[in-house]
């Protein structure tokens, strides 16, 4: 059963208090002065897309908790992963219906890979913006994020949702544009924005 509105709400607020009060990553809060809890517009949340953690490149020196989550909102939009969003859900699908979150919700050294102690302390917090948002489909990208679930999925589905697991935007920078895998996964997020405009 989806929980209404004003529910869901209370829970990712308090999610977010959370996640942003977190301390059990030495290293990555080194380098975080605020961890990204999760980025949504809209209140109608049917499809998650999961990434690894943030890039160094949105870290918010100098920027308090207060307005934190105002400018992520706003850059979220212009970065990569937002840009490619944009472009092949559509803007409609974004501000209304996607939930955009990490595996981890901290940078981490110079952009490093994960450590597994890591992404465990962080997988808690998946689980929950899970169970509160009970979306539709979830679409990881990158091999993290498929990692983080592929343990818990059972025929391609996490906890009953479906699970489309896709290459981060950061992928094709190396390949060519009529590489096969770009064409696959550009149909496959095509099938979707048609299913959920």
């Amino acid at each position: 059963m989806r929980m209404n509105v004003v529910d869901s709400q209370l829970l990712l607020e308090n999610i977010e208090k959370n996640i942003m009060g977190c301390d059990k990553c030495p290293r990555l809060r080194d380098v975080t002065p605020i961890p990204y809890p999760h980025i949504y517009y809209g209140k109608s949340l049917k499809i998650m897309v999961i990434g690894r953690n943030p890039g160094l490149e949105h870290d918010y020196k100098g920027v308090s908790s207060e307005e934190f989550m105002k400018v992520y909102k706003e850059r979220f939009l212009i970065s990569r992963v937002g840009q490619y969003l944009l472009e092949h859900l559509g803007e409609k699908i974004v501000m209304n219906s996607l939930f955009f979150c990490n595996v981890c919700k901290c940078s981490s050294p110079n952009n490093e890979k994960l450590m597994p102690s890591e992404k465990e302390r962080c997988y808690e917090f998946l689980e929950q913006q899970v169970k509160t948002i009970k979306p539709k489909i979830i679409i990881t990208l990158g091999t993290d994020a498929k990692d983080a679930l592929e343990e818990n999925c059972v025929d391609h589905k996490y906890d009953g949702i479906p699970v489309f697991n896709m290459y981060h935007p950061s992928y094709f920078a190396y390949i060519s544009k009529d590489d096969p895998k770009r064409k696959r996964q550009d149909l496959l997020l095509s099938s979707i924005r048609e299913k959920f405009s």
